[in-house]
């Protein structure tokens, strides 16, 4: 396999989910894979400017930053 070249093909939304359910997919896996790669290259993970956190004022910290955090527990 190493070494193999590789070759990009684009598919419609409908060829992939006709490939999707030729693998073995079920009709529902399929449609949910094809909506994700649809949104996928619509940008839907695409970075961000950080203009959101901007415009509230406030930092988005991440799990590194909150680690130490306690969440106070309930007594009785």
């Amino acid at each position: 396999m190493l070494g193999t070249p590789v070759r990009y093909q684009a598919f419609t939304s409908e060829e992939e989910r006709e490939q999707l359910i030729g693998f073995g997919l079920d009709e529902g896996t399929a449609a949910f894979m094809v909506t994700l790669n649809a949104n996928l290259r619509d940008g839907a993970m695409a970075p961000t400017s950080g203009d959101p956190a901007r415009l509230i004022s406030l930092g988005l910290h991440g799990l590194e930053a909150s680690r130490g955090t306690r969440v106070p527990q309930r007594c009785g």
